[in-house]
């Protein structure tokens, strides 16, 4: 029926398909804003090595890539992968339990080395020696850890651990309450 009648009308087939992405288009826009609530979604978390303390940074061109400058500058002195002068900031992933309104925690920092960094950006980044060039850590260790390591497995798999009996939440940067 619907068919015959566009056959006869197409005037009705073009209305029917414009509606169906006007409708499309205002759905993408209402479901965004309601997911950026509250929260602005291009800035993500790091972590001042110099400092300890997080910063946020804005993201560029949908990702971002550790390290970046950090509000004390360089490194003042070499931190595992990542030597003295080179930036200072590496991505901090942060985390709550039930909701990013309760108390936050740092889950864990997050580096590449500063020339598989610059080749990411430049495109030509080998994805073979991605592992040997990223490196994970706790807040408290004082050693980085390889994207290989047993204990980079052990990082991520305590994670829920410090939530008992709740849910574990990745919070991103709040533009209200940081």
């Amino acid at each position: 029926m619907v068919r015959q009648l566009i056959s006869e009308k197409p005037a009705v087939g073009y209305a029917i398909a414009g509606g169906i992405l006007v409708l499309a288009i205002a759905l993408v826009f209402i479901l965004g804003a309601e997911e950026e609530a509250g929260r602005d979604v291009s800035f993500l978390w790091f972590y001042d090595l110099n400092t300890k303390e997080r910063f946020p940074v804005k993201r560029v061109h949908g990702s971002l890539d550790a390290p970046q400058p950090a509000p004390s500058g360089t490194l003042q002195a070499d931190n595992g992968p990542l030597k003295k002068g080179d930036p200072a900031g590496v991505r901090l992933y942060l985390y709550a339990c039930d909701s990013c309104d309760n108390e936050k925690f740092i889950g864990y920092l997050h580096t590449y080395t500063v020339s598989y960094r610059d080749a990411i950006l430049d495109g030509t980044a080998d994805p073979e020696k991605r592992a040997k060039n990223v490196f994970f850590k706790r807040e408290s260790d004082t050693e980085w850890y390889s994207d290989e390591a047993p204990e980079k497995r052990a990082i991520l798999t305590e994670l829920p651990g410090k939530c008992p009996g709740k849910k574990l939440v990745r919070c991103e940067v709040n533009a209200t309450k940081g």
